[in-house]
């Protein structure tokens, strides 16, 4: 399979939302020990954005940035 290198920064984590902060789309919450941020381009499936809480499982797909926190592309709720 050939990577192109456009997805080295891509990063998936999975676990129970915690610390979540911020009006939508700009939450930022943390998941399994990772930061997590959204913005408008964030996907939210199995429920929207404002139904977030903490201590809900989730799956999130993301971007890996410098400071190590993970700008979701979509965040998935774990049904």
């Amino acid at each position: 399979e050939d990577d192109d290198g456009d997805d080295d920064n891509e990063s998936e984590v999975r676990g129970t939302v915690s610390l979540l902060t911020g009006t939508c789309p700009g939450l930022t919450f943390t998941v399994a020990g990772t930061r997590v941020v959204t913005n408008a381009a964030t996907r939210f499936e199995n429920g929207a954005c404002s139904t977030l809480t903490n201590a809900m499982r989730v799956e999130v797909e993301g971007i890996r940035r410098s400071d190590g926190s993970l700008l979701a592309t979509e965040v998935e709720r774990e049904l």
